[in-house]
């Protein structure tokens, strides 16, 4: 017998699926993929290939070793200029992007994580100024309005739906800094740790990256953000991204592939988000194997 927690979970999490699934059906593939160049963030424990504590290296292994006909490129690259060559139709693919409806519009995506939501990440001296409700959770809203912390944020970015549209709709505010870093945000993580800045949005296991975070760096909840968010490989919305996308869907979708993807997650995976979200991150697994992850 399931049982009733799981059933739930693996519910929502086909929901959410289906969700972001919805898009046109895609015409037939004649073109042929020859070689891949993966574009990803710049990272400090990313650059063995194989030893990565990150999920992204590994997973760009087990492809090369799945489809050994075409030949693999990486180079890092920041997210503005990576979405900037995608919405250009340029083959290339990003091999770890937050899938949203307006990046449907422009990439195919192969999901590889259901990740927990993001979190403040903030330099411990200044926690006391943030703006909590009496659950402790912060009111990002408020947050973005005051002048007085220092906020650093990575440009093209996507943070969730509720996230990116409270950041949209801010005030102009001088406090917070928009910048285009070689990663993702590591960097930022380590300015706020050396007081360059105060606070950024961030997953609660990207303080892994800075040396000594336990003693700078604290991760607090945001008022209104639940959302687990899907993540994937993406590639151009043209006949080519397609024909890659079909190809590194296929491998990932095997036992194999998803073994591999679950793996490393788990290697990269801390925080009490984790048990929280442990039923419906499994349910994620079950329905990564049974289907294509790139179109209906």
């Amino acid at each position: 017998m399931i049982d009733k927690a799981f059933a739930a979970a693996l519910l929502c999490a086909s929901v959410l699926l289906a969700q972001a699934q919805a898009q046109p059906q895609a015409a037939t593939v004649t073109v042929t993929v020859d070689s891949i160049t993966w574009l990803k963030s710049e990272s400090p424990m990313s650059r063995d290939f194989l030893r990565s504590v990150g999920s992204v290296d590994p997973m760009l292994e087990f492809i090369k070793q799945q489809v050994p006909q075409v030949k693999h490129q990486l180079i890092t690259a920041n997210a503005k200029r990576s979405w900037q060559l995608l919405r250009q139709g340029v083959r290339i693919c990003i091999a770890s992007a937050v899938r949203n409806p307006e990046r449907e519009r422009i990439a195919y995506f192969s999901n590889t994580e259901l990740t927990p939501p993001l979190r403040l990440i903030v330099n411990k001296d200044k926690a006391a100024a943030l703006p909590l409700n009496k659950s402790g959770e912060v009111d990002l809203a408020a947050l973005l309005n005051n002048t007085q912390l220092r906020g650093a944020l990575v440009d093209q970015r996507s943070y969730g739906t509720t996230v990116d549209k409270l950041l949209a709709e801010r005030a102009p505010n001088k406090a917070i800094s928009v910048m285009t870093p070689s990663d993702f945000g590591t960097q930022v993580l380590q300015m706020i740790a050396r007081d360059r800045a105060d606070y950024t949005i961030e997953y609660h296991q990207a303080m892994l990256l800075v040396e000594d975070q336990q003693r700078t760096l604290l991760s607090l909840p945001i008022a209104g953000i639940s959302e687990l968010m899907l993540v994937g490989v993406a590639c151009p919305r043209n006949s080519w991204g397609l024909a890659a996308i079909q190809l590194i869907d296929a491998a990932l979708s095997t036992p194999a592939g998803v073994a591999m993807l679950k793996q490393t997650r788990a290697r990269w995976a801390t925080g009490d988000e984790l048990q929280r979200f442990a039923a419906q991150i499994e349910a994620f697994y079950k329905i990564r194997a049974q289907a294509t992850q790139f179109g209906p």
